[in-house]
């Protein structure tokens, strides 16, 4: 959704719902609520840059429908922020991102993680920071 020609929001969520009808459980493995909202800033500006700004929030709910031997993981939300600019160069266009994940550095385990079942859950990656430069 585009409210004024330089923001940008968008956001998307996620849900799956599966029974074993035979025996009246829910299915293994079923991944809980989860969903995304994020706000992208195109600032106008004088020259070629075409610089842009992004933070959002990712998040997933506690998986209340386990079915057996499914082990639970607490909900989580985590920020990101992103920053880039397009830049001409030589007749080519070059592209420099930075897209920073869980700002905040927050724990937590995901649902689908194959390693939950273990007696210490490993936790996703912390915080994370990648540079990316794109010719085009």
């Amino acid at each position: 959704m585009r409210p004024v020609s330089w923001l940008t929001l968008e956001g998307h969520a996620d849900y799956v719902w599966a029974q074993n009808r035979s025996a009246g459980e829910p299915l293994p493995d079923i991944p809980p609520l989860s969903g995304a909202l994020e706000a992208e800033l195109r600032p106008s500006v004088s020259g070629a840059a075409l610089p842009y700004f992004k933070v959002g929030l990712e998040g997933a709910a506690r998986q209340n429908r386990l079915a057996p031997f499914d082990v639970a993981t607490d909900g989580y939300v985590v920020a990101n922020a992103a920053s880039g600019i397009v830049l001409p160069l030589s007749g080519a266009m070059v592209r420099v991102d930075a897209v920073l994940h869980n700002v905040f550095n927050r724990s937590y385990v995901k649902f689908l993680s194959r390693y939950k079942r273990y007696e210490v859950a490993p936790l996703e990656m912390g915080r994370s920071l990648r540079v990316q430069v794109t010719v085009e």
